[in-house]
């Protein structure tokens, strides 16, 4: 009887001890940024994010939550004998990659966290999940909605939603902008970077270099202007980008309108040349209307639009 009661015990503890450990890693998910899903859709590759009450960025979202909690699948069990370690940006153990194909939507890949060294594995078997599933494995267990994203910097907090995308056991039934202010930067971001990166192998000295810091600072510094500001409050909102306020004497010299309150002013990110326009000249078009901002458009090789 003593044995059987200590038995009995034992399991408790044993119980208790899971029991604790999933709420802690619930509020690890909570407290530390979780690497995001990834998703491809129309050449483009966007994050896969959701709106979380009480916060005004995307948090991240993970589909395959419904059928392993359909199926009642523990998958970090599953891949305990692939993992080499797990950190607390990835305590689910694995990121997603998905596709969106034909209106329908794909698993394509479990990747393993990228903060841990696990050798040449990089991914695991889908088979972990279902032993019959193949690569593309089609979502026909999922119905819901979520964000793609995309980050217009090198920080989580500067992801921004560019699509809303609804699904209904694996059929997509829309893909919708997001009609987010800074969709446009979020688009081009990535073309910009890669743009500076050539800039800077072949070893141009332009009239503003833009390494990772300086691109991390002027999206931070856009984040803060919104349409209803003067010009007044955007320049002050732009001072840590722009702190001699080089840029915006050069817009406030190249107004490409003036009627009264209404006017365009080119504030330049990058320019390759420091008295003459290029093709290669990344600008802002910031759009006044009645003394106010009414849309800011990102411009590469001379175009604000593709």
């Amino acid at each position: 009887m003593t044995s059987r009661i200590l038995k009995i015990a034992i399991e408790c503890q044993k119980r208790f001890a899971v029991l604790l450990i999933l709420l802690l890693c619930s509020l690890n998910a909570i407290a530390t940024e979780q690497v995001m899903e990834r998703l491809e859709y129309g050449g483009q590759n966007y994050l896969i994010g959701i709106e979380y009450k009480g916060l005004s960025r995307p948090l991240w979202y993970f589909p395959l939550d419904s059928y392993l909690k359909r199926e009642e699948i523990t998958l970090l069990k599953r891949l305990q004998p692939y993992q080499k370690g797990m950190t607390s940006a990835c305590w689910r153990g694995y990121v997603g990659d998905w596709s969106i194909r034909d209106d329908k939507f794909f698993l394509l890949r479990l990747n393993c966290d990228p903060y841990v060294l696990h050798g040449e594995v990089k991914t695991y078997p889908l088979s972990v999940v279902n032993s019959d599933w193949k690569s593309p494995v089609f979502a026909n267990w999922y119905s819901g909605s979520f964000w793609l994203c995309k980050r217009i910097a090198y920080e989580f907090h500067d992801l921004v939603p560019v699509c809303q995308v609804e699904i209904k056991q694996g059929k997509v039934l829309k893909v919708a902008d997001f009609p987010h202010w800074l969709r446009d930067a979020a688009m081009k971001s990535e073309k910009m970077k890669k743009q500076l990166a050539a800039y800077q192998e072949q070893n141009l000295k332009p009239y503003q270099a833009w390494d990772e810091g300086l691109c991390q600072n002027f999206f931070r510094c856009i984040r803060r202007v919104k349409p209803g500001m003067t010009l007044a409050e955007v320049e002050e909102n732009m001072k840590m980008f722009d702190p001699d306020g080089e840029n915006f004497k050069a817009a406030k010299a190249m107004k490409l309108a003036d009627s009264g309150a209404d006017g365009v002013l080119r504030f330049y990110v990058f320019k390759l040349k420091k008295n003459a326009a290029s093709k290669d000249d990344i600008f802002l078009d910031l759009q006044f209307h009645a003394g106010k901002l009414k849309e800011m458009r990102i411009g590469l090789n001379g175009k604000t639009e593709e």
